[in-house]
């Protein structure tokens, strides 16, 4: 079974967009096709963004996830952190991808083009493949 993570980015997507590739995600981890992660970092993001719009897509997200199986991982160690903030440069994102290194994740799956997706460093120096959650499926249809 694959530990794909999601960061905020994507699960954000999935409850805006019933029928794109961040909700069919959701979707492989509701049927236990893949384990899916995120952290309580990226959790906290995406309550502070959602809420923004309206309250009740709070609801919305996590009835999603918890349909979806959705596991928190512990709180990253610091020195793992530190480490890969070095190739990306933005402690929020560097927090949020050492918890996913520390399960280890077999994919991160985010729509941050500029902080990650772009960064050849950080794709060497993290355990795990980087995509969007298109990438993601394709990659795990590849593998099935």
């Amino acid at each position: 079974m694959y530990n794909i993570f999601l960061d905020s980015s994507v699960i954000i997507a999935a409850v805006f967009s019933p029928s794109g590739g961040a909700r069919a995600l959701l979707k492989l981890g509701e049927f236990e096709f893949v384990l899916l992660w995120t952290s309580n970092d990226a959790l906290a993001e995406i309550e502070h963004n959602v809420a923004k719009y309206d309250q009740g897509y709070v609801a919305q997200v996590a009835k999603l996830l918890a349909v979806a199986r959705l596991s928190i991982t512990p709180p990253p160690s610091a020195t793992n952190a530190r480490r890969i903030n070095l190739h990306i440069n933005y402690a929020p994102d560097a927090v949020i991808l050492a918890a996913a290194s520390e399960i280890p994740a077999d994919y991160f799956v985010t729509l941050d083009r500029e902080h990650v997706l772009k960064n050849l460093t950080l794709s060497k120096a993290v355990p795990f493949l980087l995509g969007t959650p298109g990438d993601c499926l394709a990659w795990y249809r590849s593998q099935n």
